[in-house]
């Protein structure tokens, strides 16, 4: 039997409404690292900057989930990638 898909908002409803389709397991996982993000990701009134980091953020964080299943490299190095840009956009004002 299939498992049931769940819709993740991958930077979180506040900031986007880019959604994917994940497994509970996965879904749960991402979560609680999307858990972990600056607070900042929680607010309703994000400025641009903030919530273009946040989508980045959440790509990120499935490009890691997606080293993490398949164990292809391809997919860290892509994540790591992003993390400079995405600090970059967290602090800029």
């Amino acid at each position: 039997m299939r498992e049931k898909l769940e819709l993740h908002h991958i930077a979180g409803r506040n900031n986007s409404n880019i959604t994917v389709s994940l497994c509970w397991s996965c879904h749960n996982e991402i979560t609680k690292h999307q858990n972990t993000w600056d607070i900042r990701w929680t607010y309703n009134d994000n400025p641009k900057n903030l919530k273009n980091a946040f989508v980045l953020q959440g790509i990120r964080e499935l490009l890691l989930l997606k080293y993490v299943k398949t164990k292809d490299c391809t997919y860290y190095c892509l994540a790591d990638s992003l993390s400079y840009t995405i600090g970059k956009l967290l602090v800029d004002k």
